[in-house]
């Protein structure tokens, strides 16, 4: 392999051969390493469980509703809309009430 390697190329736009060896076995080195081992185990025993999830996610479900009850009470009005109003009240007014 490396007398292809080293040989110089023959003729003006030749390339020489160069081989390349991937062992799979070495990819999943660090999941063998003691340190990574104790982190993932120390981050799984961080994890939540049954009752802490059922509170998150009432929590998300609790919010999401009264976000949708404010959203209901207090539509969501655009500011041009107001000012749009607001000018075309001015300029069809004539300096006194309606």
């Amino acid at each position: 392999m490396l007398g292809a390697v080293l040989t110089p190329a023959t003729g003006p736009d030749a390339t020489p051969l160069v081989a390349i060896v991937v062992e799979g076995y070495h990819g999943d080195r660090l999941a063998d390493d003691e340190r990574v081992a104790r982190k993932l185990d120390a981050i799984h025993e961080r994890l939540m469980e049954g009752p802490e999830l059922i509170i998150l996610a009432g929590s998300f479900c609790f919010f999401g509703m009264f976000f949708v009850a404010f959203l209901k009470l207090f539509p969501v009005i655009a500011i041009a809309e107001v000012k749009e109003l607001v000018i075309h009240d001015r300029a069809h007014s004539h300096g006194g009430a309606h």
